[in-house]
């Protein structure tokens, strides 16, 4: 529906690029989350307090390593022929199936493929909503922010991007830049506002736009109608994207359901 199909068939899947991603820390662990194994280059965490220290733990909220891999996931996962998931598929969705006679797996599995809109792009993670809960403030937010902006700002003065904590790099131990080239910042998150435009976060859209960064947004979960669209989505600077969903996808859903 985006078009990001007919890019990944010209070669363009986001290689080189730099996301980061403010939302509640996206996982760099191969084992559990093998959609982005690889991707996660680092994170850094925004909320005091927390049990979970690591923006790139597994014990963080799923919301952003799920938002993750819609960014950059590239994995195939193996489901029996007879799931109702891949009978499903075949019926509504029949070119999401790859039968293993094509990928030399066992006979009696497909593969289904999770692929990302750039699959080949890095994530850094900040971290801005806690472990135990989907609720953070605004002041976590904007500072998760200020930090994306610090670190292309950076970028742009000649700071080195390389990691300030050698030897780094697990889920429990991430790497930390000063400066990082950042093209994307995405933020699956928005708040109530009644100053559209204007408010903090919406100005630090444009302070971001102009430093080189576009800026995507969720819309929110609420409308339609007036006053429906949350901040940051509501600033100048903003790409704001809605949700849609169509049939083969309403159709796959109740018969897994």
């Amino acid at each position: 529906m985006i078009g990001a199909t007919a890019l990944q068939s010209q070669g363009i899947t986001g290689n080189g690029v730099v996301v980061a991603v403010i939302d509640s820390g996206t996982a760099n662990n191969p084992a559990v989350v093998p959609s982005l194994a690889g991707t996660v280059i680092g994170g850094e965490s925004f909320v005091p307090g927390d049990a979970v220290a690591s923006p790139t733990s597994t014990l963080n909220g799923s919301h952003g390593t799920i938002v993750g891999s819609v960014i950059a996931g590239h994995a195939i996962f193996l489901f029996p022929d007879t799931s109702i998931f891949v009978q499903s598929l075949k019926i509504h969705a029949p070119s999401s199936v790859i039968p293993c006679a094509q990928l030399g797996c066992p006979a009696g599995l497909s593969g289904i493929p999770m692929i990302g809109v750039a699959p080949a792009a890095s994530i850094y993670a900040l971290k801005v909503f806690p472990s135990t809960s989907e609720n953070t403030s605004t002041s976590i937010i904007l500072a998760g922010m200020d930090r994306a902006l610090t670190l292309r700002r950076n970028f742009n003065n000649g700071v080195p991007s390389v990691p300030t904590n050698p030897g780094c790099g697990g889920e429990n131990n991430p790497c930390v830049y000063n400066s990082l080239p950042i093209q994307v910042v995405n933020m699956s998150l928005g708040g109530g506002t009644l100053f559209a435009g204007h408010d903090l976060e919406d100005q630090l859209t444009l302070q971001m736009l102009q430093a080189g960064m576009t800026l995507v947004v969720s819309s929110g979960n609420d409308g339609p109608g007036a006053l429906t669209i949350g901040t940051p989505g509501t600033g100048f600077g903003s790409l704001t994207v809605a949700a849609a969903s169509t049939a083969p996808h309403e159709r796959v859903l109740r018969d897994t359901q």
